[in-house]
């Protein structure tokens, strides 16, 4: 066995194979250095490209944050102030309703009270009229009492008839005098009517302007109601009704119409 003749063929394939295996391992070192050196570009240009947004971009964005929030704060301000308005604004509604509903039941009152009293003058008027019926124009005795004693002419001595006669005077000054009384009472309601009619043209007066204003807070609760955002400050006057209200229709107050102290 020659041990030098093996050595010297095992140390030169040793050194074959080392010189393949390291140009092998250069070769790959050199790509992954070149994709290291193009991963690299690609990081600068990357940077570069952060770098400029974040010195550019980024406080330019802040600013129109903080322009936005400024903003945002006003809206909510006004629109807190809207709704302490529109609050207020339901209140006086409701006030200026309860007003009209007082003034509708007074005028329904005065209705009636008006009726009442026109049927007191009709009832007095016919009776003014019946009275006027049995006294005779040219002040003598009374017709009911004239036929009642021409019937009985021959029954009656001429005493008798005198007596009527005066009796019947008598009991025509008394009518006449009830009948003036009466016309001072008719007069007296007459009056009366007059100035339950001024009332009530008042009263219709103020509850025209009262609904006039009313429709006038209206408008303006609806376009504030629509100009407004739908924020939780405003879920409490969802509940708002207009429903629930009652006003006096044409159909009432064309009922008031006035003759000569009378109601039609």
């Amino acid at each position: 066995f020659d041990s030098d003749n093996f050595l010297s063929v095992e140390t030169e394939q040793c050194s074959t194979f080392s010189e393949e295996n390291h140009e092998s391992t250069i070769e790959e070192l050199r790509t992954k250095l070149a994709e290291s050196v193009a991963m690299v570009e690609c990081l600068k240009s990357e940077v570069k490209h952060v770098r400029y947004y974040y010195v550019n971009r980024i406080p330019k964005i802040e600013t129109e944050n903080e322009i936005l929030r400024q903003q945002n704060e006003e809206i909510t301000f006004e629109n807190d102030e809207l709704a302490n308005d529109l609050y207020d604004m339901i209140q006086e509604n409701e006030e200026l309703m309860s007003n009209l509903e007082k003034v509708e039941r007074d005028l329904l009152n005065s209705k009636v009270l008006v009726r009442n009293v026109s049927e007191e003058n009709e009832s007095l008027l016919r009776e003014v009229e019946e009275l006027r019926v049995s006294i005779n124009p040219d002040n003598s005795i009374t017709s009911w009492f004239s036929i009642g004693t021409k019937s009985n002419d021959n029954i009656l001595s001429p005493e008798d008839q005198e007596d009527a006669k005066m009796n019947a005077e008598i009991v025509q000054f008394q009518l006449k005098k009830s009948l003036n009384h009466c016309l001072l009472e008719i007069e007296g309601m007459r009056q009366e009517n007059t100035t339950l009619r001024e009332e009530c043209d008042s009263w219709m007066e103020q509850f025209d302007a009262m609904s006039k204003e009313d429709h006038e807070r209206k408008d303006i609760q609806s376009g504030n109601k629509r100009s407004m955002t739908n924020g939780p400050q405003f879920k409490k006057f969802s509940s708002f009704d207009d429903s629930q209200r009652s006003m006096i229709n044409d159909s009432q107050r064309s009922s008031f119409s006035f003759d000569d102290g009378s109601v039609k």
